[in-house]
């Protein structure tokens, strides 16, 4: 391979589009990156670097360091060996001349060369490199479509699909023009300016790309428009003496809704201080993305900062009309508490006790009443340790009774976001127990998968009683997710489950309590119903498990280890035990070799069943034993099965498992001296339960045959 020229040249890609959707953006911006990475290597193009930059309007791509074309290359190609080359009189054969022909060149200029010890025709193929615009073009060219984005329109006659209708196509190498036409719309070296102003902009380079723009107004960089947007909102809040509140979701969402970040600060009246903060901070951050300033004990300030987009002019007129649209809001706000709050609780109870949930579901009174009922269950199953002295089956009621009854609110109807906060705090309004208040908020927790799990003992049985009926109700009635989407919340109802489960350090078998949560369901149901919840537990703790840093062949040999009752049952905190266990121990000297000696008792003892073979470990006969290394190992197990059998009742299973590796000796020594399969129908039925109690005694914690060699 012969290099080529120093890297030093830049490319530029833009695509200009109406504007996308902020949640579109950095997904399609790291794919655009990872694909073009991928693509100039898999051509062998040199570059230093590929960086993406984006705004709601447009979508960049900026290659730096580039070679002027790929390297030159050679290979060699063999053609007939010298013996078939030429015939017995010293002239070249047919064969000789064909491959020269095919490979237009003179005969003469073949050359003779040794592989593998005979000599072969052979010539060195030279192919120049390739130049850097061709390949950039094709990268342009096969990296729009594939633009990943969760929904896309066709908007013109070419029936191109992308995120919105693409409006400018810029594509430079240098100072050059790389000819594009996609969707009807050429490649130029110009771009539009901010929206409402009609000027384009010339880019006289890719490396002026992000100091043009900038001087036009436009930051296409999301980290200086990140940086700009903190810095002076932190500059406002501290003219009043207040804090910034920077919510990351909202800082995340408005950085792509925006490509000239300006704040404003803006004030409305202190008589709506009076109302909730988690509903004032609502009406500012979810529906006008406004952000709100705290004081020094962290209260509301009459005081909010807004991100308009554009230059600074006409600032006192965007500053009232953002004042007139967010007073709107909280006068709703403080007329829908002061209406909710002049009916009594029971008359919320039971208005929310008619709302439809399904139709085959039923309403929320329904499923109330199958909480509660599955509620004596779930205490019942409970160790008497996780359990509260203040806590009782009456005080779990109660909150079941009224963990809904905020969704018959004005509040909730308007900001269904705030639903559980309402419930909290009307509760406290109407002097309800602390607990049952909190727990009425706390029970809709953890919001996303991996988010703050209820911190009360009472709002995390409520919330793992809710879970589980909203899981089983909808697999019940066919309302399962697929693909990546999780319309019915049944993913993050299945994290709640697990996570609380782990937190809270419940010895909870969900198989049961699986089971009894469908009996509380008055349907006609489907026999593999229940299989498909359990085995979407499964699936949903192995994920949970490799996202707390475990292998995959760890979390299989426990998960998968049907035979054992954790396993079947889904007792997940002694499951998590286990893999942490495995985890731990299998870096140890011995643990390797003896995997590797478990996966051959295990294919033994399955070749045995498919040649029809009986045996158990129960018919195991210690007067047949006639061979010193497999008494020595029969002894091994009286010595050491009880111990490890003990210790796995204990929970101890690290333990467990060093002790498990102590078969190291006895086990290899067995299979080098014994023939399991001997011709003595008696000695090989026995040799076999001899393996298979070893194999059930291993399979107390995992199998082993899941296992793979760690690397290093």
């Amino acid at each position: 391979m012969v290099k080529e020229t120093i890297l030093t040249k830049q490319a530029l890609l833009e695509i200009g589009v109406e504007e996308i959707p902020a949640s579109y953006m950095e997904p399609a911006l790291e794919s655009m990156r990872a694909f073009s990475e991928n693509f100039l290597r898999s051509k062998k193009l040199g570059f230093e670097n590929v960086t993406v930059l984006g705004s709601p309007r447009r979508l960049a791509l900026l290659i730096t360091g580039i070679s002027a074309k790929t390297e030159t290359s050679s290979q060699e190609i063999w053609g007939p060996s010298l013996k078939a080359a030429k015939n017995s009189e010293g002239e070249w054969s047919k064969a000789a001349l064909g491959f020269s022909r095919s490979q237009e060149l003179s005969i003469e200029s073949l050359q003779i060369r040794v592989k593998k010890g005979e000599e072969f025709l052979c010539f060195l193929k030279r192919f120049p490199g390739e130049k850097a615009q061709k390949i950039l073009k094709d990268l342009f060219l096969a990296l729009i479509p594939e633009i990943p984005f969760p929904k896309k329109m066709v908007w013109n006659s070419s029936r191109f699909k992308f995120a919105r209708p693409i409006r400018n196509l810029m594509a430079l190498y240098d100072h050059e023009v790389l000819r594009l036409n996609i969707a009807g719309v050429r490649s130029s070296n110009k771009t539009f300016g901010l929206r409402g102003y009609s000027k384009h902009i010339a880019i006289s380079s890719p490396m002026a790309y992000l100091n043009t723009l900038k001087n036009n107004c436009i930051l296409v960089d999301p980290k200086v428009r990140r940086e700009s947007i903190l810095n002076t909102s932190n500059h406002l809040a501290n003219k009043v003496k207040g804090q910034f509140q920077n919510f990351e979701d909202l800082l995340n969402e408005v950085l792509w809704l925006v490509e000239h970040p300006v704040s404003l600060l803006c004030n409305f009246d202190p008589k709506f201080l009076a109302l909730p903060q988690a509903v004032l901070i609502t009406c500012m951050k979810k529906h006008q993305k406004f952000f709100s300033i705290l004081d020094e004990s962290g209260k509301l300030m009459p005081h909010f900062i807004g991100i308009r987009n554009g230059i600074s002019e006409h600032q006192e007129i965007v500053r009232k009309g953002y004042e007139k649209v967010l007073t709107a809001r909280l006068t709703d706000a403080e007329f829908f508490l002061k209406e909710d709050l002049k009916l009594p609780l029971e008359t919320h109870i039971n208005k929310a006790s008619s709302i439809l949930i399904q139709e085959q579901l039923g309403s929320i009174a329904n499923k109330i009443e199958r909480i509660k009922n599955l509620s004596k269950i779930f205490l019942n199953a409970l160790p008497s340790g996780a359990k509260n002295n203040e806590l009782d089956l009456t005080l779990l009621e109660r909150a079941i009774e009224r963990s809904k009854f905020d969704l018959s609110t004005h509040m909730v109807y308007e900001f269904p976001e705030l639903q559980g906060i309402v419930g909290a705090i009307y509760a406290s309004h109407y002097g309800e127990n602390k607990m049952v208040a909190q727990a009425i908020q706390e029970h809709y927790y953890p919001l996303t998968a991996q988010g703050e799990l209820p911190a009360s003992l009472l709002g995390s049985m409520l919330a793992f009683l809710d879970k589980l009926d909203h899981l089983v109700g909808n697999f019940l009635v066919g309302r399962v997710s697929s693909g990546s989407s999780d319309a019915y919340g049944l993913r993050r109802a299945c994290a709640g489950i697990l996570r609380i489960i782990l937190e809270r350090n419940w010895e909870l078998e969900l198989k049961e309590l699986v089971q009894d949560s469908i009996k509380q369901f008055n349907l006609n149901f489907k026999e593999n119903d229940e299989q498909q919840i359990l085995d979407f537990l499964r699936e949903r703790f192995q994920l949970l498990m490799q996202d707390q840093g475990y292998f995959q062949d760890e979390i299989l040999a426990v998960t998968k280890n049907f035979l054992e009752k954790d396993a079947n049952g889904i007792q997940v905190l002694s499951l998590k035990k286990k893999i942490s266990a495995l985890h731990v121990t299998r870096t140890q000297p011995n643990f390797e070799a003896v995997t590797i000696s478990y996966k051959r008792l295990s294919n033994i003892l399955r070749q045995a069943k498919g040649k029809g073979i009986f045996y158990s470990k129960e018919s195991l006969n210690p007067e047949l034993l006639k061979i010193l290394e497999e008494q020595a190992l029969k002894s091994w197990l009286d010595s050491s099965s009880k111990k490890i059998v003990g210790l796995t009742q204990e929970k101890k299973f690290e333990e467990a498992l060093f002790e498990m590796m102590s078969v190291r000796e006895f086990l290899d020594n067995f299979f080098e001296k014994v023939m399991v399969m001997d011709p003595d129908p008696a000695l090989c039925k026995n040799r076999l339960s001899l393996l298979s109690l070893l194999e059930s005694l291993f399979k107390e914690i995992a199998d082993f045959s899941y296992l793979q060699p760690l690397k290093n």
